[in-house]
């Protein structure tokens, strides 16, 4: 058994999560640049990636890419968009770790729930009970 998760419950056999992806849709209110599209965690290769929505008339969206061991990259579609400061890249990485941390715990909740599911349906298989023999019933039926 490995370790136990937030809610108490032993986790077994977990399987290595290599990446999550998270798809948004578009809110009108915010600018295409600061509504983001796609939130991908790559978990194996420490990365994590962030894509904005398409503007409208643009081809290409915006992207920031953050890596754990290394600067962040920003691509942005408006060459007249100021460029994010060190400071947010380091406000939205610090988000996006917590976010992190939150969204495998729920995977790793998720995969619980489900063998637990399987557990019950097994048990509940198992205890079939009839309340009338099954050639009693079937007798009945062709009188």
């Amino acid at each position: 058994m490995s370790s136990a998760s937030a809610s108490g419950a032993a986790t077994e056999r977990a399987l290595p999560i290599q990446k999550i992806t998270e798809k948004y849709g578009r809110n009108p209110d915010k600018p295409a640049d600061a509504d983001v599209a796609k939130r991908v965690f790559h978990l194996a290769a420490g990365r994590t990636v962030l894509q904005y929505h398409h503007g409208e008339g643009r081809l290409t969206a915006g992207s920031l890419v953050f890596h754990k061991d290394g600067p962040a990259q920003a691509v942005q579609v408006d060459p007249l968009a100021p460029k994010p400061q060190a400071r947010q890249l380091l406000e939205i990485y610090k988000s996006l770790q917590a976010a992190e941390k939150e969204v495998l715990q729920h995977v790793r909740d998720s995969e619980w729930e489900g063998r637990e599911i399987g557990r019950m349906r097994i048990n509940q298989e198992q205890t079939i009970t009839l309340e009338a023999p099954y050639y009693d019933i079937t007798r009945i039926q062709v009188m």
